[in-house]
């Protein structure tokens, strides 16, 4: 199956990495008991992918749990609210949630293949939906996206999704652009400037500035 496939092991060493710049940084003294419950109940789990505040743990070939790496996560809580406003929009290129509870949302698994023209009408489609709700994705990239069975993109992770108009908080270049001293206000701009950096990346089959580092990148960057 794709994904990470860490070990419960190193995904414990990776986690303070992960979450240090965090408002709720993780770590073995405060991680969430269900991960490692969830990977021990369910025989040939895995973990398929970490986030800023969530794992992602595949427990079928089409089904994963994602579970808050702290107890009482804000940002999963979060995400389940959007998850129930979005069901309105019927857009059939966000990853489904079949059930949420604390701590925990139960949702469809994807893989990854490459169709890259149909993929990025794709990913514009799920941003309308977002935009529907009055809501933008802010950094849309490709640890965000998923594709199912008939190689259908599946957007995910809503944990940091904001409201039209609001400040960017957090991001990675290329796709999030840091101006002055902030990054921009959550809108179209932002939305467009992700989604350019995304199919840059399908495209070339290597991230933006990934092949510089050190000081030429803060330059280029800068």
């Amino acid at each position: 199956m794709p994904g990470l496939n860490f070990t419960y092991e190193y995904f414990c060493d990776f986690v303070p990495i992960l979450t240090r710049a965090s408002s709720s940084p993780a770590n073995t003294g405060n991680l969430n008991p269900l991960i490692h419950k969830v990977l021990t109940h369910y025989s040939g789990s895995t973990i398929y992918g970490v986030g800023g505040h969530s794992v992602l743990i595949s427990i079928s070939e089409d089904l994963a749990l994602k579970v808050s790496y702290r107890a009482g996560g804000e940002h999963i809580r979060h995400e389940q609210s959007i998850f129930k406003l979005l069901q309105a929009e019927l857009c059939p290129y966000i990853a489904r949630s079949y059930l949420s509870a604390l701590d925990i949302i139960l949702m469809e698994l994807g893989r990854e293949i490459n169709h890259i023209m149909k993929w990025m009408q794709q990913l514009c489609e799920a941003a309308v939906a977002s935009e529907n709700i009055r809501y933008t994705y802010g950094d849309i990239n490709p640890r965000d996206i998923l594709f199912n069975d008939q190689d259908n993109v599946r957007l995910v992770n809503f944990n940091h999704i904001l409201k039209i108009e609001e400040q960017v908080e957090v991001g990675k270049e290329p796709y999030v652009r840091y101006y002055g001293a902030h990054y921009r206000i959550a809108g179209s701009y932002t939305e467009q400037f992700a989604l350019g950096s995304v199919l840059w990346s399908l495209t070339r089959g290597k991230e933006l500035y990934s092949a510089i580092g050190g000081a030429e990148q803060v330059n280029r960057l800068s």
